[in-house]
C-alpha cells in the first residue's frame, strides 16, 4: 500500500500469487547487470524496499497474467 502512489498503473492489482508465479509482468532480472540500478544503501531491508519501489516504477515487461520468469517478485514479495 505504500508503495502504491509511485508504482506503475499496470502493478496495482497485481496479486502475491502473480509474483510468485512469475505472471506479474516484472520484469526479469536474472542476471547481476539487471540489478545496477539499485542503490545497496542502507540495511537490508531498506535495500529490498528501495528496489521493490524502483522496479515497481517502471513498466511492466508483459502483462499480468503472462508467464516471465523474475528473480525480482520474490523480493517485492519480501
Amino acid at each position: 500500500p505504500g508503495l502504491a502512489s509511485s508504482m506503475h498503473a499496470q502493478y496495482r492489482n497485481v496479486t502475491l500469487h502473480q509474483l510468485l508465479s512469475h505472471t506479474a509482468g516484472v520484469p526479469g532480472f536474472t542476471s547481476l547487470e539487471d540489478f545496477a540500478f539499485a542503490n545497496p544503501a542502507g540495511t537490508p531491508t531498506q535495500q529490498r524496499a528501495g528496489f521493490a519501489q524502483a522496479v515497481l516504477a517502471q513498466a511492466p515487461a508483459g502483462p499480468a497474467g503472462a508467464f516471465v520468469y523474475s528473480n525480482a517478485g520474490y523480493i517485492i514479495a519480501g
